[in-house]
């Protein structure tokens, strides 16, 4: 599950991409809701970016404004 908050998987995300004519992370962010959990993107950005990279949607300089807009703290263990 790449975003393990909203039960989002990787599989989901590369479907919308095939599917659509997304080219931006905030497209695929607006048709997929990765981030938008519990934890505000803590726990998904990361994969999340780099399956965009590997799927050829730049992400290089782009900056999430919404993260980490929340009091939630991730915490270990």
């Amino acid at each position: 599950t790449l975003c393990p908050c909203l039960g989002i998987t990787r599989e989901h995300v590369v479907e919308r991409l095939e599917n659509g004519d997304l080219r931006s992370p905030e497209a695929v962010l607006s048709v997929t809701h990765v981030g938008e959990g519990k934890c505000r993107g803590q726990i998904c950005m990361g994969p999340f970016l780099r399956t965009l990279n590997e799927l050829g949607v730049p992400t290089e300089g782009w900056i999430d404004w919404r993260f980490p807009w929340s009091e939630w703290v991730l915490t270990h263990g």
